[in-house]
């Protein structure tokens, strides 16, 4: 499998529509499966991806999201993110 590709938009995460997003909900039971062929993911759920490197994300101006920033979201979003 190739680095899935997602969006950022505000706090929401969504993959690209692409076969290898499709597995990652039907083998693995990521995110939740969309009619348009996106995967919504959590927060939780994209800091595991982009830390095993399965997973790239960018904001709306298609500029990457660090790491470090998606952990900042992370830890604001959900009190015991650790």
């Amino acid at each position: 499998m190739d680095i899935i590709k997602a969006v950022m938009h505000k706090g929401q995460i969504a993959t690209e529509n692409s076969s290898d997003a499709r597995a990652l909900y039907q083998i693995a039971r990521y995110g939740v499966m969309h009619d348009s062929g996106r995967v919504e993911l959590s927060l939780m759920e994209a800091v595991y991806l982009v830390e095993k490197k399965r997973l790239e994300i960018v904001d709306t101006r298609n500029k990457i999201v660090p790491i470090d920033g998606l952990l900042k979201k992370a830890r604001n979003a959900e009190k015991h993110f650790t």
